[in-house]
């Protein structure tokens, strides 16, 4: 299949989703498992609109670019999680608590949409055809009995696996539960976490891509993570907490521009569209076991010790990667 006609796909269902919100919304209905079939079937839009865009970066834009168009991607998606809750917020108080903000949504969403479907052919100069199920497993196989590749894969998919809980769980059980502090509280932490992911994707929009240069960052990024961690799961004093939440921020957007360039780099562009959704299938597989998992860990040991484990995982991961890729920067 076509990527322009999966992305098609992807934005046919991304309205039909929003329609269904406001549908279900504006109806008063209690039936939630019907709001839970809606956002998976949205997740679904995202699994097949994602690897297709990394994909497209290799096509789009000169190998040296690979870093700034991530890192424009990384910021288009950071600003939205940033903005998005505080527009709905002011949407709803303007509208005292109606359904207008959802129409407003899915109009814009069903504009959005409908350019996506009739014009992204155009912005791809070259299109790979994917989907052919023989071709598709030769190419995992291939990809896979590289050591490095299925080394990051196993690396990436812990830190997954310990930080997808991050804000949902680990944050409010430390900030609300343990240390009693406010909901305000937990909210600095995490808005310090967002402008993180903020700052650090505009300081890499104008940096060149450089194999060695993103497996210095992954590395980087990973003991980054560690050392934020650290400061929240020791610190007593709110402000290092934050700075701690903003250095998190800061690794997680850097591990995520640069692990999208180093394979955009080193994959064959005709595997690119096989690989990120195959990667996007076993990263996010990770997420209802690493919640439940760190929820019972948590009630066991406390968030303040878990925070701290996961630190030393991080910089041991960190250390490991350092020693595979022996690091030559550009």
């Amino acid at each position: 299949m076509e990527k322009s006609k999966i992305v098609k796909l992807s934005y046919v269902m991304r309205i039909i989703t929003y329609t269904c919100f406001f549908i279900f919304f504006s109806s008063g209905s209690s039936e939630y498992w019907i709001l839970g079939l809606i956002m998976t079937i949205h997740s679904l839009s995202d699994a097949f609109l994602d690897p297709i865009i990394y994909s497209t970066v290799s096509q789009i834009a000169k190998k040296d670019e690979y870093i700034g168009v991530n890192s424009i991607i990384s910021l288009i998606d950071n600003i939205s999680l940033f903005i998005s809750p505080l527009l709905g917020s002011l949407l709803i108080s303007i509208n005292s608590g109606g359904n207008a903000y959802l129409f407003i949504v899915v109009l814009l969403v069903l504009l959005i949409g409908l350019i996506n479907i009739l014009k992204w052919k155009n912005f791809i100069p070259h299109q790979y055809d994917g989907l052919n199920r023989n071709v598709f497993f030769k190419n995992m196989i291939d990809l896979f009995k590289n050591k490095t590749i299925l080394f990051l894969m196993g690396a990436f998919l812990i830190f997954n696996f310990t930080m997808i809980p991050l804000l949902n769980i680990l944050y409010p059980a430390l900030i609300v539960h343990e240390k009693n502090l406010s909901a305000t509280i937990l909210a600095f932490y995490e808005v310090t976490f967002s402008l993180g992911l903020i700052i650090l994707s505009v300081s890499q929009i104008f940096v060149k891509t450089g194999v060695n240069k993103s497996k210095f960052f992954i590395v980087f990024s990973f003991l980054l993570c560690s050392i934020g961690m650290l400061l929240i799961g020791l610190s007593q004093y709110l402000i290092i907490g934050a700075i701690g939440s903003l250095v998190i921020g800061c690794s997680l957007s850097l591990l995520r521009i640069h692990n999208n360039s180093f394979f955009q780099s080193t994959i064959p562009k005709e595997k690119q569209s096989d690989f990120f959704a195959i990667r996007g299938v076993i990263l996010n597989s990770v997420s209802p076991f690493s919640i439940a998992a760190i929820s019972m860990v948590i009630a066991i040991l406390g968030p303040q010790f878990v925070i701290i484990i996961i630190s030393i995982i991080l910089f041991i991961l960190g250390l490991l990667l350092f020693i595979s890729f022996k690091i030559n920067i550009d």
